[in-house]
């Protein structure tokens, strides 16, 4: 090889390595603007709210009663006793066996309260639920979850899971909830399980 065929070589090494650190500064700077961009979508809550024909005091008394959601709940079998002397704290458990812990972090008597609601060895959802009165004969439910529960996923699939099927999913159930309890609390009578749809989620 002579000393063209050398100098020429050199060259292209020079370039292929430049490139190769150009492709990888750029994947570092869309990787980091995903993962930021993934962090700030995770925190975005998802919400379903309910006009439902009874006072807030009577919703109220009905939404902090023992055992409460095996009678408004399309998708929970067993709702244990509330233990907490002030709070909340109970499990639950949904049609297809799977249980999850709920813990009151903030209690707002008449108004709602905050809760950690996940399995015991994973990261847990973050609920609120919130009562407006609308008059004296109506007032509207609004039930949040911030679906931290999501961080199981690694880091890179989480914006993507959330996009393609967790918020739509979160969505689908917490109307169907906030459904239940608008048609126990105004009938006075335990829904029909069997009336709402599916939830690949929670049902067997």
């Amino acid at each position: 090889m002579n000393r063209f065929s050398r100098f020429s070589l050199l060259l292209q090494c020079q370039y292929l390595i430049l490139l190769a650190t150009h492709c990888y500064l750029i994947c570092c700077c869309i990787t980091d603007q995903y993962m930021k961009s993934q962090s700030r979508f995770v925190m975005k809550s998802i919400t379903s709210d309910q006009s439902i024909k009874v006072s807030a005091p009577t919703l109220w008394a009905a939404i902090t009663s023992n055992h409460h959601l095996e009678k408004c709940h399309p998708y929970i079998l067993r709702h244990t006793k509330n233990i907490a002397d002030r709070g909340l704290s109970d499990e639950i458990t949904y049609l297809n066996g799977v249980t999850f812990t709920r813990e009151a972090t903030a209690w707002m008597d008449g108004v709602g309260y905050d809760l950690k609601v996940g399995r015991i060895d994973e990261p847990k959802n973050e609920v609120a639920w919130r009562i407006e009165p609308l008059d004296s004969n109506s007032c509207k439910l609004s039930i949040s979850v911030t679906p931290l529960a999501v961080e199981k996923f690694p880091k890179l699939f989480r914006g993507v899971a959330l996009r393609l099927f967790v918020r739509r999913q979160v969505g689908l159930y917490l109307d169907a909830v906030t459904g239940g309890i608008k048609m126990w609390v105004e009938t006075g009578k335990a829904i029909d399980k069997t009336a709402f749809p599916r939830h690949p989620w929670f049902c067997t």
